[in-house]
């Protein structure tokens, strides 16, 4: 069984150039230091030493909807120790949050980050054509290095939007030093994530006899999930109904269950209402450990399964209405008393932006809404989901989605210290209202101030603490790359950054 070894790792926050013993039987890892673009060393706490965020607006999202304006949150070490609207902790590195709105860090539960190196590729495609291109043609040929950089670029491009927790639902299990390369990016990056095992490339041609590799996955559980803890956690991502024969996905499920993971699968998503959560009711696979992801073209029985069997739902609103999935769901999901999460799906076709997709999922919503108050003027036709609504998919609801209630998902004393800081200060941004609405309506990646996860400050004064330069060389060799080995027209000379 191979594995992979890389020869470039961008992590950072450590000594430079320096080769470290991995742990588990991974590969040796040779890290980069991070740079500052600007060649200022920025000031960052010592070694022990607790945060405080002083001074800004903090939308808590904690039940009793306790807010503070202005508010100080404690952290130390991993966690949230207080928040208030005044602390003394004299001893603490402060990040003044003066002119900022302070949020839980979001959570995309659902994107194949794997595209993250070919974004833009396909944004005429429908879903027919993604399926062609993306798994005929353009996935055949990453080679674990190809994966391991598109990993770690969409992870960060996660944090630099507010996202701190990713819900990678990797599709691209080519060989078990894919997985290797997947599972270490992830951990390279930072970020807090849900590591979703998926299948090979193969495992999308139809009709379809590939099973997942469950010992591959039995061994990629066991070699870098065993222990407690760690920010990077382990998934079976599911092919389902939608995209599978029933003996491959009672397969699929049945291993899940055997390795003792949860589950995400898209369901409603194909185009046709292939009858999907019915079959897994049917199949009695139906249960809380389950991520539904899309959820457009379910029959109206299906959205009460999932919620009589406690299922989670991920909405990805922007792509599916541009690969032909189906409408936003949320007024069904809503009817059936289900609060969905938030994702963002495929980088090859649509923005990864979590700030962005709130705004999508709200509008969207709200133009279904008035239409059918148009067409139905007679009947009582209206809805009242406010911004803090689409903020809880965001925070609460992914979190419960990527199995981590009570880690992340809101502020408060005893939580995980995953916090997002967005400034205000930005021409049309101030003078500031509604804090929620802000963040919703207005905000964008570069809004994004601060982003910590764990307590690690990951990006400060809107810059991502990472070595940008090998980044880019990195990105911009597989991509070429990628476009050389599928046949590709060559990519204009004109098209490539210089790093």
């Amino acid at each position: 069984m191979s594995h992979w070894n890389p020869h470039f790792q961008l992590h950072q926050h450590t000594v430079a150039a320096a080769p470290i013993a991995a742990t588990n039987g991974a590969p040796g890892l040779s890290r980069l230091r991070a740079t500052n673009p600007a060649g200022v060393a920025e000031p960052k706490p010592g070694k022990g030493q607790r945060i405080l965020i002083r001074g800004g607006t903090v939308v808590t999202m904690a039940d009793d909807h306790r807010d503070f304006a202005p508010g100080d949150i404690l952290i130390d070490g991993d966690r949230i120790v207080d928040i208030d609207h005044k602390i003394d902790a004299t001893d603490a590195f402060v990040i003044d949050a003066t002119g900022m709105i302070v949020v839980p860090g979001m959570v995309d539960t659902h994107r194949h980050t794997w595209q993250s190196t070919v974004h833009t590729l396909g944004p005429d495609w429908l879903l027919s054509d993604y399926f062609g291109f993306m798994r005929g043609v353009i996935g055949r040929v990453y080679r674990p290095e190809d994966l391991y950089i598109a990993t770690l670029l969409g992870a960060l491009e996660g944090i630099d939007s507010g996202t701190t927790t990713l819900v990678d639902w990797a599709h691209l299990m080519n060989t078990p030093a894919h997985a290797d390369a997947s599972v270490l990016a992830l951990k390279d990056s930072g970020i807090r994530a849900v590591f979703g095992y998926g299948n090979s490339n193969a495992g999308y041609e139809f009709p379809n006899t590939h099973r997942l590799d469950t010992i591959d996955a039995r061994r990629v559980r066991d070699q870098y999930f065993s222990g407690a803890g760690g920010l990077v956690t382990m998934a079976i991502a599911a092919r389902g109904p939608d995209y599978s024969s029933r003996e491959v996905w009672m397969d699929d499920f049945k291993a899940a269950r055997e390795l003792g993971l949860p589950i995400t699968v898209h369901v409603g998503s194909n185009g046709s209402y292939s009858y999907s959560v019915g079959q897994l009711h049917e199949a009695g696979l139906l249960g809380p450990d389950i991520t539904h992801v899309h959820c457009n073209s379910l029959k109206s029985d299906e959205y009460k399964m999932i919620a009589d069997t406690g299922g989670t739902v991920s909405i990805s609103v922007e792509s599916e209405m541009h690969l032909g999935c189906g409408a936003n769901p949320l007024s069904r999901l809503l009817a059936n008393g289900i609060r969905p999460s938030i994702s963002t799906d495929v980088p090859s076709v649509n923005s990864c932006d979590i700030l962005g997709a709130l705004r999508i999922t709200l509008g969207t919503h709200r133009g279904q809404i008035s239409q059918q108050m148009l067409d139905h003027s007679g009947e009582k036709t209206e809805s009242r989901l406010t911004t803090r609504d689409i903020l809880e998919f965001a925070t609460l609801r992914g979190a419960a989605a990527a199995g981590l209630s009570g880690k992340t998902g809101m502020l408060a004393a005893g939580m995980q210290a995953d916090i997002v800081l967005l400034s205000y200060k930005r021409v049309g941004l101030f003078p500031l209202h509604n804090p929620t609405a802000l963040v919703v309506m207005n905000a964008t990646p570069a809004d994004v101030d601060t982003v910590v996860i764990a307590g690690k400050i990951m990006k400060r004064h809107g810059v991502l603490d990472v070595d940008l330069a090998a980044i880019t060389r990195a990105a911009e060799a597989s991509a070429d790359y990628l476009y050389s080995q599928s046949k590709m027209k060559p990519r204009p000379t004109c098209y490539r950054l210089g790093a």
